[in-house]
Order: C-alpha cells, then sequence, then structure tokens
C-alpha cells in the first residue's frame, strides 16, 4: 500500500504580547483547529499566562499538536498565586 498522505502545515501564530498569546492559545480550542498542528512564535518579551480559566493543555485543545517556538529573549512564566 501507499504511504500515508502527509499531516497538514501548521498554523503559525504569532504572539507579541500577553493578550497575544492568550488569544492564540485560546484558538487552540476551537472547531477551525480540529485535527492541525499550530506554531506559536513568541517575539522577544516577557509572557505571563494569567488566564482565567488557567490555560491546560487538555483534551479541549483540538490542534493535533502544538508548539512553542521562542525568539531569543523570550521568557514565559506562569502567573503568580
Amino acid at each position: 500500500p501507499p504511504p500515508p498522505p502527509p499531516p497538514p502545515p501548521a498554523t503559525p501564530y504569532e504572539a507579541t504580547s500577553d493578550s497575544s498569546l492568550a488569544e492564540a492559545l485560546d484558538t487552540l480550542r476551537g472547531d477551525t483547529s480540529k485535527g492541525i498542528p499550530a506554531v506559536i512564535h513568541l517575539a522577544a518579551g516577557i509572557y505571563t499566562l494569567d488566564t482565567t480559566p488557567v490555560f491546560v493543555f487538555d483534551k479541549s485543545v483540538k490542534a493535533s499538536d502544538v508548539q512553542l517556538i521562542s525568539s531569543a529573549g523570550a521568557i514565559l512564566q506562569a502567573a503568580p498565586k
């Protein structure tokens, strides 16, 4: 049998602020992300995940694969408790 087809190309997202990162992560739960890999590119800067409710990579994420790729100087931190 022939080999399986390659996966679809990843959907790129650009994060340049906390709000754009939260928006990109929220998009991963939508039907438009179902079964499609996603790549979130973080520009240099400090990103704090302080969304409510807290973001969790669980079954609500519909993207098939998620990669976070940062530029030099990007810092990702959890919100302080």
